[in-house]
């Protein structure tokens, strides 16, 4: 029994059946996040052996849940972050899924989305990388096999395939260019693809590589669509982090036509 894979209806059926699932309550702050068959279960606390704890409470609740209507959690595919600023010891904090023990873990997968217990979006960045170069490699390979190895075609296919997947979400995560290392990462591998679109020598500078690629350097790409995402969503919808990056960025006559509406978001 269950919902098939790939099924029309099987959205709809899952949809009512964990419907109920998200609306348990708890006695204290817990927020569940589902897509699919994945949940996210997110709890906060100043102290986290308390958030831990509560995270404890509500896997309990949900694998009783679960378990009255025989389904199960899966342990092996379940993932503990701890989120927070601080060095905290992670010795003591861990929760039990069916008698399987999930320490806490640096990373995890989300949505596309590589999260880091310290929210630095570095191990994203670096995963985006690896992910980027292998689509611009299999695109360049098919480009010289159908249609020869052409300057156009090969910029075309970067800004249609492979920048989308560097971007992806970029609006969130838009604060890793406050620091120079993370504009430097992101650079290097733009430098990468120009390489190729120009056939130039290693030692050629990034910049005059951007430039006779005839490409928008990819941090200020970045920020464009980060900016255009901010100036169109109502207020309040947008990464705090981000949006600050965009005020100090932006040409002042820009935001001043539009200063009354990143204000009223900034003030909330």
């Amino acid at each position: 029994l269950g919902c098939p894979q790939g099924g029309v209806l099987s959205p709809l059926l899952w949809n009512l059946l964990v419907d109920d699932l998200l609306r348990l309550t708890f006695p204290f702050p817990v927020k569940m996040i589902a897509y699919a068959d994945d949940i996210t279960i997110i709890t906060s606390h100043k102290e986290a052996s308390i958030a831990t704890k509560n995270l404890q409470l509500v896997c309990d609740s949900v694998g009783a849940w679960l378990a009255s209507r025989k389904l199960f959690l899966n342990a092996v595919k379940t993932v503990l972050v701890i989120f927070s600023r601080k060095l905290i010891p992670w010795d003591n904090l861990y929760v039990f899924i069916d008698h399987t023990r999930i320490s806490p873990s640096h990373t995890a997968s989300f949505l596309g989305f590589v999260l880091d217990s310290r929210l630095k979006w570095k191990n994203h960045i670096e995963a985006k990388c690896v992910s980027a170069t292998r689509a611009m490699m299999a695109v360049s390979s098919c480009l010289r096999q159908s249609f020869g190895y052409d300057r156009k075609r090969l910029r075309f296919l970067y800004s249609s395939t492979v920048e989308p997947i560097f971007t992806y979400g970029c609006s969130v995560w838009a604060s890793v260019l406050r620091t120079k290392a993370g504009s430097k990462k992101i650079r290097s591998f733009q430098r990468l693809i120009c390489r190729m679109i120009t056939r130039s020598f290693k030692t050629a500078p990034t910049e005059s590589l951007i430039i006779l690629s005839n490409m928008l350097p990819l941090d200020l790409r970045i920020l464009e669509i980060a900016t255009s995402r901010l100036l169109s969503q109502p207020a309040g919808e947008f990464v705090k982090s981000s949006s600050k990056l965009i005020l100090k960025r932006l040409p002042h006559e820009l935001m001043h036509k539009k200063s009354e509406r990143v204000s009223t978001f900034l003030s909330t």
